[in-house]
């Protein structure tokens, strides 16, 4: 078994990213969660200045000033429902993840369960990944396969 040896690598904040002697770009990194935040809203645009030239129209006549000010308001009401509410859900979603993330991590280093280091090149290249106990030992990890991989060396499985 080998053990880290980078003394300034105790505790990196995003992962590093290296380069090999080849070229190729690799980042190592503590995998914290397997899944990415993503928008659910519409995939659409509203321009909400299209109405402006209708409801110029409505002043000379006030029977359609009121029907285009009626339409306004469902258009604001519809438009409130694809626009609001779509990111109130996105905010209590990742407040939720933010919250599952932390009693994730709380429950790691209280329980003692296993960091996933992993090395990616590219994206969507080739992906090596360690189980390592501890924040400490995962950051130094880290370091260690950074080091190794811009020496031109890919690190081997048991390495944790």
């Amino acid at each position: 078994m080998i053990r880290p040896t980078s003394p300034s690598s105790g505790f990196p904040r995003g992962g590093r990213r290296v380069r090999d002697p080849s070229g190729d770009e690799w980042v190592v990194r503590r995998r914290w969660i397997h899944r990415k935040l993503r928008w659910r809203g519409t995939r659409g645009s509203l321009d909400l200045m299209d109405g402006a030239d209708l409801a110029a129209a409505g002043g000379d006549l006030p029977v359609i000033g009121v029907v285009l000010l009626g339409v306004a308001l469902v258009l604001f009401a519809v438009g409130f429902v694809l626009l609001v509410v779509p990111i109130l859900v996105f905010v209590i979603e990742a407040t939720l993840i933010v919250l599952i993330v932390g009693v994730g991590v709380a429950g790691r280093v209280l329980f003692r369960r296993p960091w996933t280091v992993e090395a990616r090149r590219g994206e969507g290249g080739a992906v090596h990944e360690w189980k390592v106990v501890g924040w400490r030992a995962s950051g130094e990890l880290v370091g260690t396969v950074a080091d190794r991989l811009r020496a031109g060396v890919v690190p081997p499985a048991d390495l944790a």
